[in-house]
């Protein structure tokens, strides 16, 4: 059973790479995006049909980070008339969709709706970490940040087509919808190993924790895993940030040729956030900059948020209120004891 995980990622591997070799009347490449989507819906759906000595449900998350990874990394392979990067996105969003709408179908002993949080992020992560060993023409390091974040939407999005006992896709936990987005982000860092590209490890601010209010100014930083040029000639970035009905902008102000760029953010009359933080995983706005290492490689632009360790909130705790509270009523107490309200 110790060859299982190594054996699932060749088979969904195998099966998307031989698509291309598909010779029959009516197939084209028109076809791709709906045949990937099966081949991870059935390897995931299988998982349960194994019976091995060794294996058990507890090996379903890893075994369900190689049925992504698998597939991710052999679209590449895909040799086909019709077909080439810019198909990628389109094929990366089925991969997920597939494998996580069969969750459901996985019939084993220990396995249930309980499991779900662990096994949905096991699915961004193989596949996020897989972008990596994708060599194909026309797809670089520019292609990543957006890839990744469509993983995560058809992720998100095809939780709803999850068919199990106690689970309810009406009423989703934030638990389940929040793994997409971390087990992106953990792919992401498994990434650093396959590509050359700079990656944001880390958000954080030289702002104490504490609370502001408007006309206060916070900073915030994000550091990379390699230095990294900053190119504003042209325009300068901006990152959104969740501050309540109206989002703001924090805008670039120093940070090129170190491992971390930084920007400055005005805390405006009306914002409000328990715990501040970026607005989603894409949220640097490059507005015509660029930002790239030493040997001009442009960086994946990909934000970890939210729950994921290394982002804004889960480093600090920076709250910020503007709202100024209202009076509904004075009460007075006249000298006998009697209360007078205004």
């Amino acid at each position: 059973s110790d060859n299982l995980s190594s054996m699932v990622e060749m088979v969904t591997s195998g099966a998307t790479a031989a698509m291309g070799s598909i010779q029959m009347t009516g197939f084209s490449s028109d076809n791709l995006t709906s045949m990937v989507e099966m081949v991870t819906a059935g390897a995931t759906s299988s998982l349960g049909k194994i019976t091995m000595t060794g294996y058990n449900a507890s090996d379903l998350t890893g075994m369900m980070e190689k049925v992504t990874a698998g597939a991710t990394a052999s679209l590449g392979k895909i040799e086909m008339t019709g077909y080439d990067a810019s198909n990628l996105t389109g094929m990366m969003e089925k991969v997920t969709a597939g494998a996580t709408a069969a969750l459901g179908s996985i019939e084993m002993t220990g396995y249930s709706s309980d499991n779900l949080s662990s096994m949905v992020e096991m699915v961004t992560s193989g596949a996020t970490a897989a972008l990596g060993n994708i060599q194909m023409e026309g797809f670089s390091s520019d292609n990543i940040t957006n890839i990744t974040i469509n993983i995560t939407i058809s992720t998100t999005n095809s939780l709803s087509n999850i068919t199990m006992i106690g689970f309810n896709p009406e009423n989703i936990s934030s638990d389940i919808t929040n793994s997409a987005a971390s087990g992106a982000w953990v792919g992401m860092t498994n990434l650093q190993s396959k590509s050359s590209a700079p990656l944001i490890s880390n958000v954080t601010s030289s702002t104490s924790n504490g609370n502001y209010n408007a006309g206060k100014n916070i900073f915030i930083s994000l550091n990379f895993n390699k230095p990294v040029n900053v190119d504003n000639s042209n325009g300068s970035p901006t990152m959104i940030l969740e501050t309540g009905s109206t989002d703001r902008l924090a805008t670039y102000s120093s940070g090129t040729g170190s491992t971390s760029i930084n920007f400055t953010y005005t805390v405006q009359s009306g914002d409000v956030s328990s715990d501040l933080d970026v607005k989603s995983n894409n949220s640097l706005l490059l507005n015509g900059a660029t930002i790239k290492s030493a040997d001009n490689e442009s960086a994946i632009l990909f934000i970890p948020t939210g729950v994921a360790t290394s982002s804004l909130s889960s480093n600090k705790a920076i709250v910020v209120d503007t709202l100024v509270p209202s009076v509904n009523s004075v009460a007075i107490s006249s000298a006998s004891g009697v209360q007078n309200s205004l």
